[in-house]
């Protein structure tokens, strides 16, 4: 009998102490904290190419398997449009609010042919589905995502499995067209 007590108190004692240990290990991000990174790093407004490793004390987190290419958009003057071809491992796309939520996010098996073609647009914009939408209102092959926030960063990040993959994970986040639809026009 004490030794069925002995088992089920250290088995407490090691349930304890793998659930402490899971608590620490899970990474913890404040979302505002994130986005004002963001904005000290994007201060100049251009995009911006990260890489996840040691010497880049930039921005905390970054996964070193991965390089991101991080850029503004603002949907109050018009729609936005995140474009590239290339052929990385796996790449995903997520938008992020002002306020750090997480307004959608992609990866590349979910887009068509497995190209970056993303048109972003105000909620607002949105029309009912029993609307037609004109054949010029949207691009060919382009996911359309709708999304309430109207400022916020797109970020882009292309796994790099190896050295090898480094120039054409640049290459890819360097191709990418992350602007206002008017101004691609």
């Amino acid at each position: 009998m004490i030794k069925l007590i002995y088992f089920i108190v250290l088995a407490i004692c090691g349930a304890v102490l793998v659930h402490i240990a899971i608590v620490y290990l899970i990474p913890r991000f404040d979302r505002p904290l994130v986005t004002k990174q963001l904005e000290l790093l994007s201060q100049s407004r251009d995009p911006l190419i990260l890489i996840g490793k040691a010497e880049n004390p930039g921005l905390s987190g970054l996964d070193p398997l991965f390089q991101y290419r991080v850029c503004l958009f603002d949907l109050e003057t018009s729609e936005f449009q995140l474009v590239s071809i290339g052929d990385v491992p796996f790449f995903s796309a997520t938008l992020i609010a002002e306020n750090g939520a997480v307004a959608f996010s992609i990866t590349d098996r979910q887009t068509i042919n497995r190209t970056l073609n993303i048109e972003v647009r105000a909620a607002s914009e949105q029309q009912s589905l029993f609307q037609s939408i004109p054949e010029n209102d949207s691009q060919t092959g382009a996911v359309t995502v709708y999304v309430s926030a109207l400022k916020g960063y797109a970020i882009v990040r292309a796994f790099v499995p190896d050295q090898s993959w480094d120039e054409i994970a640049s290459k890819f986040l360097n191709d990418i067209v992350c602007q206002s639809v008017e101004t691609a026009n």
